[in-house]
């Protein structure tokens, strides 16, 4: 199994267009403690899941960057929770091997304003995220996606 979690800085400042928001968010985890989050839920997947997954990076950033809001037609930084970017399982062929690692990006800033807005703990949001960008990693669509977190009764967070 080949799973690594990382933290990325990035730049987040132009972002701050509602600082009150952005604080409150804050206050709730810091990157480090949010990053350890996002490893534990990691590490509580099932094994089934977790020996399964190969050549993945999982990274914390604030936001997600210019470009690829730009890329998924997001207007707002907080309407991103995380991003799943590489080959799926069901869509890779032997030509793959080889390839650069998939990453799963979460993004921290909104995930923690949908916790606070849900009331929702950052823990079950950051892990409910891992797993709907992991799903992706496994082929599922973003309405298979929706659908199973609908019948485990889990908030669609994404």
């Amino acid at each position: 199994m080949s799973i690594r979690l990382r933290k990325r800085h990035g730049d987040f400042e132009k972002h701050d267009c509602d600082e009150s928001h952005a604080m409150a968010t804050i206050g709730m985890m810091n990157a480090e403690e949010f990053r350890l989050t996002a490893e534990k839920a990691l590490n509580v997947l099932p094994d089934r899941f977790r020996l399964a997954m190969e050549n993945v990076v999982v990274v914390t950033e604030e936001f997600a960057d210019d470009d690829v809001l730009r890329k998924m037609h997001v207007d707002s930084p907080y309407d991103l929770l995380g991003l799943y970017e590489g080959v799926s399982l069901i869509e890779r062929s032997t030509s793959d091997s080889g390839a650069l690692p998939d990453m799963i990006y979460l993004y921290r800033r909104p995930i923690l304003a949908v916790c606070r807005d849900s009331g929702q703990s950052p823990d079950q949001c950051i892990a409910e995220v891992l797993m709907h960008e992991i799903g992706h990693y496994f082929g599922f669509s973003d309405a298979e996606m929706a659908r199973i977190e609908q019948l485990t009764g889990h908030h669609n967070v994404e």
